[in-house]
């Protein structure tokens, strides 16, 4: 069976880029971790705030990344959470 991440997994940015009007997040988790195609997340503030959500649509073995409604300036000091069962 396919190993799959637990609910509220939390991880950390990669990376960021701009694609157009929103801006792609890379996590530090990926296929070899349990991340799937169409997983739900969100991004919360060091306050446990949630800032934006998103959906996975790219995965590799060890990394994944989705686009998200905030520019890269309000992605400091956040946390991702995959799979929230609060938000």
């Amino acid at each position: 069976t396919l190993f799959r991440s637990p609910p509220d997994t939390k991880t950390r940015i990669m990376g960021i880029s701009v694609e157009g009007v929103k801006t792609r997040i890379t996590i530090g988790r990926g296929r070899m971790t349990g991340v799937s195609w169409g997983e739900y997340g969100v991004v919360v503030n060091s306050a446990g705030t949630k800032l934006a959500h998103f959906v996975i649509d790219n995965v590799h073995p060890r990394l994944a990344s989705a686009l998200v409604d905030l520019i890269p300036d309000q992605l400091k000091d956040v946390q991702i959470i995959l799979k929230p069962s609060a938000h």
